[in-house]
């Protein structure tokens, strides 16, 4: 799909299955359950906006985002074994989950075994009981605020 418009809609749950979304608005999107990702083919967001969405659950599965905005958002569980992260930005608050770099272990149909998370913006994100797994590279992110000073 390029330039579909679910902005605000209501959801039980969500799944995607081998899909591409190009410059799509999931913006103020309320969704119970989120897989962006299933099955083995991948799907891919490029150029979507989830600014001000609220989830319950998110398992992203085998999914890629690139250059996607996640403004204001409200998410509750966010646990990502098999997702790709390029280029993102992400405000808001995230309560409980990880993000991990290793491929989930049951997931060797997968051409790939880490995941690309690279050059995303977490600085105005709330990570509250959330952890960077498997080789994350927190070098390759923005993690703190410009007026956030770390004291040692």
């Amino acid at each position: 799909m390029t330039g579909a418009d679910f902005s605000g809609k209501g959801l039980e749950s969500f799944c995607a299955i081998g899909s591409r979304f190009e410059g799509c608005s999931f913006s103020r999107v309320k969704i119970g359950s989120a897989v962006w990702g299933g099955g083995r083919k991948r799907s891919t967001y490029l150029d979507c906006s989830f600014d001000g969405a609220k989830f319950r659950s998110i398992v992203p599965g085998n999914a890629r985002f690139e250059n996607c905005t996640f403004r204001d958002v409200r998410i509750y569980e966010f646990f990502a074994h098999d997702v790709e992260l390029v280029n993102c930005v992400f405000s808001g608050r995230i309560d409980r989950g990880f993000l991990s770099r290793t491929r989930h272990r049951d997931r060797s149909f997968f051409s790939r075994r880490r995941s690309q998370i690279v050059n995303n913006d977490f600085s105005g994100c709330d990570l509250v009981d959330f952890t960077f797994r498997g080789g994350v590279d927190l070098t390759l992110q923005k993690l703190l605020r410009p007026e956030v000073r770390l004291r040692g």
